[in-house]
């Protein structure tokens, strides 16, 4: 690969995670400041979060990050979960900023991260029929979100119209990011099968 070869894929790399980011983390983030009522605090701070993307992507860049698969990927994974903890912070703001329940949200937001990526090997494979106690919990954190959804509510303040957000966003959010994360598994695989290639 030539270095303007480099040079392209890695500024591709970039526009992409900017792609992403003002797609994914601008829309959940305008919504997480719009309802159920206008924040400019919210507002700020995801623009801010664009902003401080913008600015890694091209130090990545730079550095050619975008030239690893792994890399790449995770740098996209970086945002990914970021659009998630939106979507959590908006079923918070929906149920009245209670912060016992945002504790709730951004404890199961964080464990859908470490055990998408822990045992990205099982998510899948285990999801739709768990057959160990690995793949049960992973279909627990539906559960537990679906509970975590229905507690908020009722703690909260949370008005009829946005019950919704409440209740299926923290569902949606944790299954999504068990799926994303775990995705990981798939690009080692690629990468170490391009390995074997190159050694035949």
């Amino acid at each position: 690969m030539t270095r303007w070869e480099k040079i392209k894929e890695n500024m591709a790399g970039a526009l992409i995670v900017n792609i992403l980011s003002v797609v994914l983390i601008g829309l959940f983030g305008s919504v997480a400041a719009s309802i159920p009522e206008k924040s400019e605090f919210w507002m700020t701070v995801m623009q801010g979060t664009l902003l401080v993307i913008a600015i890694a992507s091209i130090i990545a860049a730079l550095f050619q990050i975008y030239l690893d698969l792994i890399y790449d990927f995770i740098c996209k994974l970086v945002v990914i979960n970021i659009w998630f903890l939106y979507g959590m912070i908006t079923a918070w703001r929906c149920a009245g900023e209670s912060p016992l329940f945002g504790a709730i949200l951004l404890l199961l937001w964080g464990l859908c991260i470490f055990l998408g990526i822990r045992y990205r090997t099982f998510v899948q494979e285990e999801s739709f029929h768990p057959k160990t106690k690995i793949g049960k919990v992973i279909v627990s954190i539906g559960v537990l979100s679906s509970g975590a959804g229905g507690f908020g509510y009722g703690i909260g303040r949370a008005d009829n119209e946005f019950w919704f957000a409440v209740i299926f966003v923290p569902i949606i959010s944790c299954l999504l990011s068990l799926f994303f994360n775990s995705g990981l598994k798939q690009i080692e695989d690629q990468v170490e099968e391009a390995k074997q290639e190159a050694q035949q």
